[in-house]
């Protein structure tokens, strides 16, 4: 049995690109990464000045302990008859409140440390140390090349001779790899005939 060779032309496409994000406004106190190096997932690669973070999570901690302690003194004197449930009621949102601005001062102080969601490449870097961000400022791009695709077009007379998982060669410079292809689309464009196909 013979196979036919078919060459395309075509171009390739990471898996995954994504934007990173300051999630909190301050001063970059430290950089960690530079463009085009690999970075594993996790790994932190930037740090905004933490300081005016760590006195908000210390303050709301003082304001949870203090209306916890209203809230359990309103408690204990509801049940010996000498606060109404109005009182208490209130000496609970007070809690709760307090108890939510405390998390939430948590998570501010947690977001200044910016890492790595997915093992993947620094393709562009937009900060410099010292830079002070605002919040949803663009920190870096990143790219994930695993898997890598590639996208070509395929006349309509060779549409037949390629299928789903199939193995194909791919010559990216100098390299040949190996991929298989996962995508055959089912109509061809209306001006060149042509079906779009990905390895």
């Amino acid at each position: 049995k013979f196979s036919k060779k078919i060459k395309l032309s075509g171009f390739t496409e990471a898996s995954r690109i994504v934007l990173i994000k300051a999630q909190v406004d301050g001063k970059i106190s430290t950089k960690q990464f530079d463009k085009g190096f690999f970075y594993k997932a996790g790994e932190q690669i930037l740090l905004i000045n933490p300081e005016d973070k760590v006195a908000k999570v210390k303050e709301m901690e003082a304001l949870l302990n203090q209306r916890k302690k209203e809230y359990e003194v309103a408690e204990s004197l509801f049940k010996k008859g000498f606060r109404s449930e109005v009182k208490l009621s209130q000496s609970r949102t007070n809690f709760e409140n307090a108890l939510a601005l405390f998390e939430k001062s948590q998570v501010e102080l947690n977001n200044t440390k910016v890492s790595i969601p997915f093992d993947s490449i620094i393709e562009e870097s937009y900060v410099e140390l010292g830079d002070y961000l605002k919040k949803g400022d663009v920190i870096a791009k990143i790219v994930d090349l695993d898997p890598l695709f590639v996208n070509s077009t395929i006349n309509e007379k060779e549409i037949n001779s390629i299928e789903l998982n199939q193995k194909a060669t791919v010559k990216i410079g100098d390299k040949s790899l190996i991929g298989t292809v996962n995508y055959i689309s089912k109509t061809s464009d209306t001006n060149t005939r042509n079906f779009k196909i990905q390895v």
